[in-house]
């Protein structure tokens, strides 16, 4: 019984089998011997026919010959025909509207005349003539036949019949010469055009590709046809009609033939077909068809039958194992209550299941850059609404932050003079950097021209030895080039990693602009600007940087921080409006430079505050507008790069030099950064949306040019025209060629 998952269990086919083998076994046998007996009856019967429709060309050929003789003896006693008779002009008169009363009552007659030794003239139906003019006017022969023929009438002292071909063309006439008395001297000539024969036969056999044969008692040809250009010559068919068997089956020209003959009792002629076995036997190969159709119907119908009563016989186990197919149950207690059938039926639901599971893994492992890209991103852009989610799905592409504090680095990127390739194998030797008791995954943040690092420890004294370890990997790899790396605060809690981030760029941003060397912590600018008369210089670049991330939840705390400290050191109330007009001045600043538009009339009422309260919720509609603002252009320049790079795709797709490299360098990317931006923001990989976009150019070449197949493949972007053949065909089910041919047809 076919269960859930469309498989059937052991035991339904032991009954299934079972059953089969009682009613196929002597099916089979009885089907056989009717098969071979019918086919055997039939062919018969076929080859009965063949020689009947034989039978009926050779009876109206012998009727034919009969009515000729019939007319030759009227012709013999008639006295107005007598030769005494013929030389006087009336009576000649009279024989000739005689001899066009026989012409005309006998369709199968085409020329009659009658012929007497030592006269000049022929008697014919059309009047008296030479027999020259009469054969080379009326029946258009050629002097060497009109002479064969005349040598043939005058020779012949017995009925003969005689074969000539017509001038310029392949038909020929067949004469039938026929003595009318005791001196032979006078002879009746019949005139037939060899198709007529040849109607006939195909009247009577129908519409056959072969050939046929008429031979007199003589072995002498009479008339033969061909049709389609049978192989058959006239001299091998003649051989074997002498064999005793009626019907003859042999190869000719790499093809069988059926050869079938019968000979004349009256004229002593043998009519002779060949045509092909799969046509002589045409009908048999239908009825066979049938037959085998009608025992497929019986056996259909015995199989309904069998699957009906197994069915019936398994189904106290069908509701079982139906129901664990369906819940996909596999567990050990259970199956040892089954039987063996049973359990193969469980362990093949098993092996689909893990096959269904690894397409799947494998489907994710693909996708598992993107993935992780993505969600890192996510984590130092504070965009998080489930860290338990995130940090769930990061364990599935291998990014397990398994120690309990967390930081960000950030490295800016290298210079013009580092080679790309140099760049690029930097950046795929930190996707995943392991120390002692730390483990760090890279992300590429083009957006903020630098690469990143998310770093879990065991403990926020190696957080030193990690960062080491990094600036000692970048030198190994790039020999000669200034670079800055900006060290964020350990946090021990995952959602705070944004806040890590911020201030790494802040650390790198800061270290760029004092120069202080290659690595700066951000812990370091607390520390060399603490006071007690200003807020922390440390601050004030956290929040600035948090504002050019877009990051609203830092800046917003970081505002408060401000101004929560601003207040805690009792200043002075001139010192205390100086470090608001400062902090006021950090974010208007930021304003400036990200070339953002702000309503003037807000930044006045800025400066009127009356209250710290009031100032923090000035402040923070500016950090709202700031933040808003800065995401909406990273969207743009995401799209203005999508723009760029399709543009620069659909201006290089041709170059077959034309690599993922290139286009990383021109967009001044990673590899790796724009192998996902191209999957994210297209939906394909590199290698997909290139050949798509040479596809088409391709097929429009095709379709509206006549460019041959070779120079098309070159022109869009190949050497190999076979490979690339065997890829066009592959796709779209037809070779460039078939394709053209096809597009060229349905325009038609």
């Amino acid at each position: 019984m076919r269960l859930k998952n469309g498989e059937k269990t052991r035991l339904f086919y032991k009954y299934f089998f079972s059953y089969a083998v009682i009613f196929f076994i002597p099916f089979i046998t009885i089907s056989f011997f009717v098969y071979n007996e019918a086919t055997k009856i039939i062919k018969e019967e076929v080859i009965a026919s063949n020689i009947s429709k034989l039978e009926q060309v050779k009876d109206i050929s012998d009727t034919r010959i009969k009515d000729m003789k019939s007319i030759a003896t009227n012709i013999a006693t008639d006295d107005k025909m007598s030769a005494f008779m013929l030389m006087q002009p009336y009576e000649s008169k009279l024989a000739i509207q005689q001899l066009i009363k026989y012409n005309a009552n006998n369709s199968s007659i085409d020329g009659l005349f009658l012929y007497i030794d030592g006269h000049p003239y022929i008697y014919t139906s059309s009047g008296t003539i030479t027999l020259d003019t009469y054969a080379q006017k009326s029946f258009n022969l050629s002097k060497s036949e009109t002479e064969n023929l005349r040598q043939g009438v005058q020779e012949s002292n017995v009925p003969v019949f005689d074969r000539h071909q017509l001038s310029s063309t392949d038909e020929h006439i067949v004469s039938y010469i026929y003595p009318i008395s005791q001196g032979n001297e006078r002879k009746v000539v019949f005139l037939m055009k060899e198709k007529s024969y040849h109607n006939l036969v195909q009247h009577v056999l129908g519409d056959f590709n072969g050939a046929n044969y008429i031979f007199d008692h003589h072995e002498n040809m009479i008339t033969a046809s061909k049709k389609n250009n049978a192989p058959v010559s006239a001299s091998e068919i003649r051989q074997l009609a002498t064999k005793e068997q009626e019907v003859i089956h042999k190869k000719m020209a790499g093809e069988d033939y059926s050869i079938a003959y019968i000979r004349s009792d009256l004229t002593g002629w043998t009519f002779i077909t060949a045509m092909p076995t799969n046509q002589f036997f045409g009908k048999l190969e239908d009825l066979q068809q049938a037959i085998i159709y009608i025992l497929i119907a019986i056996a259909m119908i015995g199989i309904i039958i069998i699957t009906i009563v197994s069915s019936r016989q398994y189904k106290p186990l069908q509701n079982l194992v139906s129901l664990l197919r369906a819940k996909h149950i596999i567990d050990s207690n259970h199956l040892a209550n089954h039987a063996k059938d049973e359990l193969t039926s469980l362990h093949e639901s098993i092996l689909y299941i893990s096959d269904k599971s690894e397409k799947l893994y494998l489907k994710m492992e693909h996708q598992a850059p993107y993935v992780r890209e993505q969600l890192l991103l996510q984590l130092v852009s504070g965009n998080i609404e489930n860290t338990n989610e995130i940090v769930a799905i990061l364990a599935d592409v291998g990014v397990d932050f398994k120690h309990k504090h967390v930081f960000v680095l950030l490295i800016s990127k290298l210079g013009e003079n580092v080679p790309f390739s140099d760049q690029s194998s930097l950046y795929t030797r930190l996707d995943k950097i392991e120390f002692k008791n730390s483990i760090g995954y890279g992300i590429d943040l083009p957006d903020d021209n630098s690469y990143g690092m998310i770093v879990s420890l065991d403990n926020e004294e190696v957080q030193h030895q990690y960062v080491d370890g990094i600036i000692q990997t970048v030198k190994g790899m790039i020999l000669q080039s200034d670079f800055s790396i900006g060290v964020g605060q350990t946090y021990n809690e995952l959602e705070k990693i944004n806040r890590s981030f911020v201030e790494a760029k802040a650390a790198m941003e800061y270290a760029m602009i004092t120069n202080q060397g290659i690595c700066i912590y951000f812990d370091q600018i607390t520390q060399q600007n603490n006071t007690t008369t200003w807020f922390p210089v440390s601050l004030q670049v956290k929040l600035s940087q948090s504002l050019k991330q877009g990051d609203y939840i830092v800046a917003n705390e970081t505002i408060s921080e401000i101004l929560n400290y601003t207040i805690s050191i009792q200043a002075p109330i001139y010192m205390t409006k100086a470090m608001t007009y400062d902090l006021t001045n950090t974010m208007l600043k930021v304003i400036a430079e990200q070339h953002l538009l702000y309503d003037v009339t807000d930044i006045k009422r800025i400066f009127k505050f009356q209250s710290i309260d009031e100032l923090y919720h000035m402040l923070d509609r500016i950090a709202i507008y700031i933040c808003k603002e800065i995401n909406q252009k990273k969207r743009n320049n995401q799209n203005l790069l999508n723009r760029q790079l399709l543009d620069y795709l659909q201006k290089e797709f041709t170059n077959p030099d034309l690599s993922l490299e290139k286009v990383a360098g021109y967009l001044n990317l990673s590899v790796p950064y724009t192998s996902r931006f191209i999957k994210e923001h297209t939906g394909y990989t590199f290698t997909q949306i290139i050949w798509d976009m040479r596809m088409k150019e391709c097929q429009r070449l095709l379709l509206n040019t006549s460019i041959p197949i070779k120079e098309i493949v070159k022109q869009v972007g190949y050497y190999d025209v076979a490979n690339f053949t065997r890829r066009f065909k592959k796709e779209i089910g037809l070779t460039p060629s078939q394709f053209r041919k096809k597009q060229m047809n349905t325009a038609l």
